[in-house]
């Protein structure tokens, strides 16, 4: 038996994004918009694609904010006189769905992921010959979103670390020596820390990737190497330099953040967790839980799924 899943996003409070299409919410109805969708952005902003073209769009807009835009892994930018090509982008693990940097045909703007919300400097206009070269060697470009800065990597061609030497740029061509590192986040197209880089948020030799949980500044979802080569999850307090869940389950789901609540997986089963009183909660294991509450178990030869609270572990519906 098959079993469907519904992947809805919420765009703002009237439209959603469900299955590559943006719909309209009217009267608890949903109402077509705009197919073709790859994916939304912030701000209330999607982007189209057909073949190799893409489009960015404002949901309460119906001309495109940005068309005709294509995937490039090299451009040129002025330095002086001269014209450094940055021929070595983008250098990541994984193919992303939309490309990292999409350059404007007509205008030659060059947009970087993850927002593609302001076009990168088209001449470096503050920079050291070292930075300039360093500019040139870039590996990857990623747009500090609600910012006027970019990121800059180098990849330091360790593929057991894969790690990057950074720099940043703002968007009047100026190198940027000094600001607030912690202000922000960015993450590859999977979820993994970009930067602050794993090295910075934690201080253990054999972690394999790091994701952030959004709506908190400090907890982190680490993926450690086990013992036996199996990878263990575990979520690390950068502010307090210790693990507020040691690592040691196959899975962590964050259910509620701001107090504490998780769903631990060390087998096949999920437990519920409460990470600031350090106990587990309820009695019963599951398949799965949302943090609505809704959950799945297996009763003899049947799945059944029914709602919980995930604060006390309590069933609102008793099977």
């Amino acid at each position: 038996m098959s079993r469907f899943r519904l992947d809805i996003q919420a765009v703002d409070d009237e439209h959603i994004y469900w299955n590559k299409t943006l719909y309209v919410v009217k009267n608890q109805y949903l109402k077509k918009k705009d197919v073709d969708v790859i994916t939304t952005l912030d701000n209330k902003r999607f982007i189209k694609g057909f073949k190799d073209s893409f489009s960015i769009y404002d949901v309460q807009q119906k001309e495109a904010i940005h068309q005709d835009l294509e995937g490039v892994n090299t451009f040129s930018i002025k330095y002086g006189n001269e014209d450094l090509i940055l021929d070595q982008l983008m250098q990541e693990r994984f193919e992303p769905i939309v490309p990292k940097l999409l350059k404007d045909v007509t205008t030659g703007s060059v947009y970087p992921y993850p927002q593609y919300d302001k076009a990168f400097p088209k001449e470096i206009k503050t920079a050291t010959p070292e930075q300039a070269a360093f500019i040139k060697n870039a590996s990857l470009i990623y747009s500090i979103a609600n910012s006027p800065y970019f990121l800059i990597g180098v990849f330091n061609y360790d593929h057991d670390i894969w790690a990057y030497d950074w720099l940043y740029l703002d968007i009047h061509g100026q190198v940027v020596e000094q600001f607030d590192l912690d202000s922000f986040k960015v993450s590859d197209q999977i979820g993994r820390l970009v930067w602050p880089s794993k090295e910075m948020v934690i201080p253990y030799q054999k972690v394999t990737s790091v994701k952030y949980y959004t709506g908190s500044d400090e907890l982190y979802l680490v993926n450690i190497e086990g013992k036996e080569g199996d990878s263990e999850y575990g979520v690390w307090d950068r502010k307090a330099q210790l693990w507020s869940i040691e690592p040691e389950y196959t899975s962590i789901l964050a259910l509620d953040i701001s107090k504490g609540i998780y769903a631990l997986q060390k087998e096949e089963n999920y437990t519920l967790y409460d990470s600031k009183k350090q106990e587990k909660l309820g009695v019963k294991a599951y398949q799965y839980i949302r943090s609505d509450g809704l959950v799945q178990v297996k009763l003899e030869d049947k799945t059944v799924s029914y709602y919980i609270d995930i604060y006390t572990g309590r069933a609102y519906l008793e099977q």
